[in-house]
């Protein structure tokens, strides 16, 4: 547990910090590139997370997060919230059954798409696609990439997430389809492992009967919000809180901006969301947050990264 070990030093008592994540799934493949970054925790190493921080620290949920901020009033030392973005199923299937047994509330982020239809994200289906390709090379953005070894494969991946999340105005879903065909001749949008399945809305209601769990929204399509205008930047985000008021019966004050980085959102972001009934949307800026909260600080949050 030495990587969660980690994880667990960086709470204090001078800040507040949101643990982000994705995934949690049984095991890893050896053999395959899927999950190289971590992005999909062991159980194990979740179970020992969560375990310790009930034991060290004080559990915010982020709906207490909005009461404090109203109140003026500041967080308790040692504060932590537990945010999981994208909704996989393996959210529902092994990370909640955990959170319930320590009584940890968390707080899932969900774009429509994928729950409606079980989609999986641009750089998923891309990472799908460059795992399973027999393909040696690929000419990407005015380059070769060799793709003969998994390291390899790896380096390639790393490029196309750094090129593809600075392409303003690009479609990645349609550059997604473009690396699809090259590789493996094909188009997937859907996989039902536990590295790409998505909760359907059903989980969804499930978990939110609980006062546990609460739910945001994540765009509707992944998309980068910063590089969206008008109508689609519109649409991106209303839907994905409308979807979640029309299946669960609940209007939601909460967002987090897909991929998060600072060039991930603006204040024509943040204008629509707060037009849209939003009230807090943390960022993937890595960092800690302040025990004092002031509503103006709601839409920066840092959150750490647990990989």
């Amino acid at each position: 547990m030495k990587k969660m070990k980690k994880f667990l030093s960086l709470i204090g008592n001078d800040h507040y910090i949101i643990y982000l994540f994705h995934g949690v799934i049984p095991q890893l493949s050896r053999k395959s590139i899927r999950n190289y970054n971590r992005k999909h925790i062991l159980v194990e190493e979740f179970d020992w997370l969560i375990k310790n921080l009930m034991r060290t620290g004080n559990p915010i949920d982020l709906r207490q997060l909005l009461r404090v901020c109203d109140s003026g009033k500041i967080l308790p030392k040692r504060s932590f919230s537990i945010t999981f973005d994208d909704g996989f199923l393996n959210n529902y299937a092994f990370a909640a059954p955990i959170l319930r047994f320590y009584g940890c509330p968390a707080t899932f982020y969900l774009a429509s798409s994928f729950v409606n239809s079980n989609l999986m994200s641009w750089v998923d289906r891309i990472e799908h696609a460059v795992d399973k390709t027999d393909k040696k090379n690929i000419f990407f953005k005015g380059q070769h990439y060799s793709l003969i070894t998994n390291d390899k494969k790896i380096i390639f991946m790393e490029e196309v997430r750094k090129t593809l999340k600075t392409c303003v105005y690009k479609d990645l879903n349609e550059e997604a389809t473009k690396i699809q065909r090259v590789l493996i001749g094909q188009e997937i949008f859907s996989l039902n492992d536990n590295l790409d399945a998505k909760m359907t809305w059903s989980h969804v209601r499930e978990l939110c009967a609980e006062t546990l769990f609460n739910f945001g929204g994540h765009s509707h399509s992944h998309g980068i919000l910063s590089h969206l205008k008008g109508k689609k930047l519109d649409f991106e985000i209303k839907k994905p809180l409308q979807t979640i008021h029309n299946e669960c019966s609940i209007r939601t004050e909460h967002f987090s901006y897909p991929e998060g980085l600072d060039n991930h959102f603006n204040n024509r972001v943040v204008d629509v969301l707060k037009r849209s009934g939003v009230r807090c949307c943390p960022t993937a800026i890595h960092g800690f947050n302040n025990l004092t909260i002031k509503a103006c600080g709601l839409f920066e949050l840092r959150r750490v990264s647990v990989i």
